[in-house]
């Protein structure tokens, strides 16, 4: 059977960084390290990345191989992902936002902005953030893009609906969330292992970006993702939509069968009422995987918010 590394290849995209890393351990509240990756020229634009649920800082890796080179990079593994320790304090949304504020202090030079980039949980990390500190966020973001993420209740209703069976009707977006969060998910194994995978993927997505999703979910512990999969789904960040006072960029896949545009698009009528929203960007054929899906139409994003402010 063809290896993950093999068949990740495909894409060179994917390809791990060939360029210089800057490696930091950043203490952070409850005696939590976080691990964080600093890439690109230290005087350069700054771009900090937050990666979602399971993943880790590899997560960029396309976007570090496109933007390292002109932009100071950062990526760092969330709190008990990666070579980031959990601590001893119980998984809270909370700590998603202190987490990023460390970060923020520790590579951020005096006077200097970053462009805030979260995918997933990595975007209500920058929502939990802004809810906390909103006295801070005109002074270190110069605009945020928000990726295939939700500010609160991720699973949806079930519908009573008559002539179904028990009389109940499950959105195709509850029943892909019930089977992300599962264990059969994340260690299936063969092929249907990687149909089930394809659930975080949408039509755009080839075999490259099945098995990268694949080697990355793999390296997050049961112990993390039971954690943090039960902090999510009690979520609430949509205060934080309001204290986000720089441009921000919602983008969603439109096959997202995870965080779908139902979300997207609250979160974008709730900054459109604050007049924060720079545009709400839909992109065919691409799932919840978006910035691996498609990494360059993602860049092109990045860079038109860092043109434009």
């Amino acid at each position: 059977m063809t290896s993950l590394a093999t068949r990740i290849a495909a894409d060179p995209a994917l390809a791990y960084p060939d360029r210089p890393a800057e490696f930091l351990t950043v203490p952070t509240v409850g005696g939590a390290e976080l691990s964080v990756r600093c890439y690109g020229p230290a005087d350069g634009d700054v771009i900090v990345f937050a990666h979602g649920w399971t993943m880790n800082a590899d997560f960029w890796r396309a976007q570090i191989n496109d933007l390292a080179g002109e932009y100071r990079v950062v990526s760092y593994d969330q709190r008990g992902h990666g070579a980031s320790s959990m601590g001893s304090v119980r998984a809270h949304q909370d700590l998603l936002g202190r987490d990023l504020d460390a970060v923020l202090k520790a590579v951020l030079p005096q006077g200097k902005k970053a462009l805030l980039v979260g995918h997933s949980m990595g975007g209500m990390t920058i929502m939990s953030w802004a809810r906390l500190y909103h006295d801070d966020v005109s002074a270190r973001a110069r605009a945020v893009i928000l990726c295939s993420t939700a500010s609160g209740k991720l699973l949806p209703e079930p519908r009573f609906e008559l002539g179904k069976p028990g009389g109940w009707a499950r959105s195709a977006e509850l029943v892909a969330m019930r089977a992300v969060m599962s264990n059969e998910y994340w260690f299936p194994g063969g092929e249907m292992g990687r149909r089930r995978l394809r659930l975080a993927l949408g039509t755009v997505a080839d075999d490259a970006h099945v098995a990268f999703t694949e080697e990355l979910s793999a390296r997050c512990t049961q112990r993390t993702r039971g954690r943090w999969g039960a902090a999510l789904l009690r979520l609430d960040v949509e205060e934080g939509l309001d204290r986000l006072t720089v441009p921000v960029t919602v983008v969603v896949g439109e096959e997202d069968r995870l965080t779908s545009q139902r979300h997207a698009r609250s979160i974008a009528k709730r900054l459109t009422e604050t007049g924060a929203l720079d545009r709400l960007v839909i992109l065919p054929g691409s799932g919840h995987q978006l910035p691996i899906e498609r990494h360059a139409e993602f860049d092109a994003l990045i860079r038109d918010a860092l043109a434009a402010t």
